[in-house]
């Protein structure tokens, strides 16, 4: 529940940045069953956003670790970045 409720969150977030020549879309399913949560397309580039709920919590990145609160890190950087290229 927390987890959508911080996909949504994003997602209303990221849609108004539509205006600003940038294009977002959301819950991109992947073969495999895996989807990537957000994509953000723009003059920049690529970007593919994975939310993790972690209101009011201190989030620690040590690549390819993200470790949000006291939980254990895991290597969620490694699987954002195959999910960006498979998209």
């Amino acid at each position: 529940r927390r987890a959508l409720a911080a996909e949504q969150a994003t997602g209303t977030a990221l849609d108004r940045l539509d205006g600003a020549g940038l294009r977002t879309l959301h819950s991109l399913p992947l073969p495999g069953g895996d989807r990537v949560h957000h994509l953000l397309i723009g003059p920049g580039g690529l970007f593919a956003l994975h939310v993790l709920p972690a209101r009011g919590q201190r989030v620690r990145i040590t690549d390819p670790l993200v470790a949000p609160g006291r939980r254990t890190p895991r290597p969620l950087l490694d699987r954002v970045r195959a999910d960006a290229d498979r998209a």
